[in-house]
């Protein structure tokens, strides 16, 4: 099968979100499938993961974020110390701080809400489809958030440039707890998420909770898959030999919100 995957986190950025659908394009790819994938301009990081990625293609195309040069400005200020030396910087400073804040508490700019900066990349990674017109999908899996992921494959479904599209839901949009977005956007949201699902073959998702949330909204069929893990990222880890002891340790890994919820 061709099968493309479009996600705008994917190694070599190191994220719990890069792996669910980089461990697809390894796995696809090993099976005999021809894997692409979709995804932002990676920046260089001290974290990057070192991942294989020659048996399928990836392609990047740049995500651009206004004020990004204003942004690195405030960052080179604060490592030099010279925050009270320049106006320009102070106020730059206070309003990175003030966005920082809208963001966080809405959700918005944050992929996680409407609207996003991410919008701009899924217009140019649809124009840049576009132009490969004649190439056609047998599946195309869209990862979000950011939901704007989703337009790209509404997109290829709706010119009929894949057979079967998939809806993959990491977080929940509309219903998510952590963010409520902003209720001028409210409408558009709902209704763009009741798109993008009536047009997909299958939605799915990684717990029976968020699924059966996602039921309550569409008719279109939600499965999960479950996050996990690949053996063969820790086969190079250092083996520690444990002590022996007969007390049994039970680990939460994940993440305690606020109200309790996990």
């Amino acid at each position: 099968m061709k099968i493309l995957i479009v996600s705008t986190y994917f190694p070599p950025q190191n994220s719990i979100a890069s792996l669910r659908p980089y461990s697809w394009a390894k796995w696809w790819s090993r099976m005999g499938h021809d894997v692409t994938v979709l995804t932002t301009e990676k920046q260089v990081s001290e974290s990057d993961l070192s991942l294989e990625t020659t048996s399928f293609k990836v392609i990047e195309l740049p995500l651009k974020i206004p004020f990004a040069s204003a942004s690195k400005a405030v960052k080179t200020a604060a490592k030099e110390g010279v925050q009270k030396k320049s106006v320009k910087i102070r106020l730059l400073t206070f309003l990175k701080k003030r966005f920082i804040e809208f963001a966080t508490k809405t959700g918005c700019f944050l992929t996680c809400r409407y609207p996003d900066w991410h919008d701009g990349w899924a217009k140019k990674a649809q124009k840049f489809l576009k132009s490969k017109s004649t190439t056609s999908w047998d599946l195309v899996i869209s990862s979000g958030c950011p939901y704007s992921v989703h337009r790209v494959g509404y997109f290829l479904k709706k010119n009929n440039h894949t057979k079967r599209w998939v809806v993959d839901w990491r977080d929940l949009w509309t219903q998510n707890h952590l963010y409520p977005g902003l209720k001028l956007f409210h409408l558009y949201e709902r209704s763009l998420e009741k798109r993008f699902h009536s047009k997909a073959d299958q939605i799915i998702t990684v717990s029976d909770g968020l699924a059966e949330s996602l039921r309550k909204i569409t008719k279109t069929a939600v499965s999960v898959i479950y996050n996990g893990f690949d053996p063969e990222d820790f086969s190079n880890l250092f083996k520690n030999s444990r002590k022996k002891s007969e007390v049994l340790n039970l680990a939460y890994l994940g993440s305690i919100y606020k109200g309790g919820r996990v």
